[in-house]
C-alpha cells in the first residue's frame, strides 16, 4: 500500500490529489510500519518529495515505526487511525492527550501513532520527576461508563480506536 501511494504521489501535478495522497500516506504510516527494505527509500521519498508539512509528519511516523520494527518487523496497529490522528495529520501537528491523576491534576502529554502504553506511562512518570522510570506501567482510560485497560505493549491510539469503534457501533445499533 505504501509503495502504491508513493507511486501515485510521484510527480502528480494535481494539487488536490497530492493533498489527499499525503494525508493518506500519513494515515497509513501511523497504522502500518514499512518493511525493513522499504524504510530508508520511503524515508528519502517523503523527505525529498513530501508536500509542505507532510514531509515532517511522515518522517516522524517512519522513524518512530522503525523503533517498533527493531522488536518485530511485522508490527501494525490493531485499529484504524483514530479521528484524533486524521485531524492531526490534516493540521500537520502533534497529538496531545490530557491525563488526570488521582489528585485531579491535569497533565498534557504528547502521543504518537506508535506510542505504547508503557512508553506513555514512562513519559508521564518522567515528567513527574522520576529519575529512573520503572518498567511495567501502563494506561487505563475512562470512557464515561467503564474503565478500559491497555496492556503496556499495545498502542495507546489503539485503545482510543477501540473506544471510537464501540461508540460508533452503539450509535448505529440504536438507530434501528
Amino acid at each position: 500500500m505504501l509503495s502504491q501511494v508513493a507511486s501515485q504521489l510521484w510527480r502528480n501535478p494535481h494539487e488536490e490529489q497530492r493533498q489527499r495522497g499525503w494525508g493518506l500516506m500519513a494515515a497509513l504510516l501511523g497504522a502500518f510500519a514499512p518493511s525493513p527494505a522499504l524504510e530508508k527509500p520511503l524515508l528519502k521519498f517523503v523527505s525529498d518529495h513530501g508536500m509542505e508539512g507532510y514531509n515532517a509528519v511522515c518522517q516522524r511516523k517512519i522513524l518512530t515505526s522503525m523503533q517498533q520494527t527493531e522488536k518485530d518487523f511485522e508490527v501494525s496497529r490493531d485499529h484504524p487511525p483514530t479521528q484524533l490522528e486524521w485531524t492531526t495529520n490534516q493540521r500537520k501537528g502533534k497529538m496531545v492527550l490530557d491525563v488526570f491523576t488521582y489528585r485531579e491534576e491535569k497533565i498534557s502529554v504528547e502521543v504518537e501513532s506508535w506510542t505504547t502504553g508503557e512508553q506513555y506511562a514512562s513519559w508521564l512518570l518522567s515528567s513527574r520527576g522520576l529519575d529512573k522510570v520503572p518498567r511495567g506501567w501502563s494506561v487505563s482510560m475512562f470512557t464515561g461508563e467503564t474503565w478500559r485497560d491497555l496492556p503496556g505493549c499495545d498502542f495507546v491510539l489503539d485503545l482510543i480506536g477501540e473506544m471510537e469503534e464501540a461508540a460508533l457501533h452503539s450509535r448505529s445499533s440504536s438507530d434501528y
